[in-house]
């Protein structure tokens, strides 16, 4: 009867063993599923960021751009301000000589008698 309840015994630690083993596998598995997702969620956030590093660049270039842009606005405004003014000493002379023509017209033709 020893040999049958050591063999009972052997069953018993066998069938404790196949359990463990089966927990270690369901375990490992759980592991690799979710070692799987944080591998796609970190693909994800890879794929993200460098979307994100392309859009920063794109907003770098359209900020130089609007910087360019603002400096020759700069300069057309600088160059048509002394075009104004060219054109303000212009009107004022063209103003001056319309008086005097003006003048001399009225006593042309206002002589005194």
């Amino acid at each position: 009867m020893n040999f049958e309840q050591e063999i009972d015994k052997l069953k018993e630690t066998l069938l404790v063993m196949a359990e463990i083993q089966r927990n270690q596998a369901e375990v490992q598995k759980m592991q690799a599923e979710t070692l799987a997702r944080h591998e796609r969620g970190l693909a994800l956030s890879e794929q993200r960021l460098a979307v994100h590093e392309r859009d920063l660049a794109l907003a770098k270039e359209g900020l130089a751009l609007a910087k360019d842009d603002w400096a020759l606005a700069k300069e057309g405004f600088a160059l048509h301000e002394q075009r104004m003014a060219h054109v303000d000493v212009r009107l004022a002379e063209m103003s001056d000589k319309l008086d005097g023509l003006i003048g001399f017209m009225d006593g042309f033709f206002r002589r005194p008698k």
